[in-house]
C-alpha cells in the first residue's frame, strides 16, 4: 500500500516560491486547494495553475 503524501499550505507555498511561481498565482491556487493538499486529490487545481508534482521539479530543477 503507496503512503499518501499530504502537504501544508505552508510547505506549498515555500516549494511554489522556490519554483518561482508568482506570488499572485500561489495565493490563487492555495485559496482553492484544502489545507493540508494531497497532490494526487487535488491534480486538478494544481494543474490548473500549472503546478503538476513534475512542473514543480522541473521549475526547481529536478529530476524524477
Amino acid at each position: 500500500m503507496e503512503q499518501e503524501r499530504l502537504i501544508s499550505h505552508v510547505e506549498a507555498e515555500q516549494m511554489m516560491r522556490r519554483a518561482g511561481y508568482p506570488q499572485a498565482q500561489i495565493e490563487n491556487a492555495l485559496r482553492q486547494l484544502p489545507d493540508p493538499i494531497d497532490a494526487e486529490r487535488d491534480s486538478d487545481v494544481l494543474v490548473k495553475y500549472g503546478m503538476s508534482p513534475g512542473a514543480l521539479m522541473d521549475r526547481m530543477g529536478g529530476s524524477p
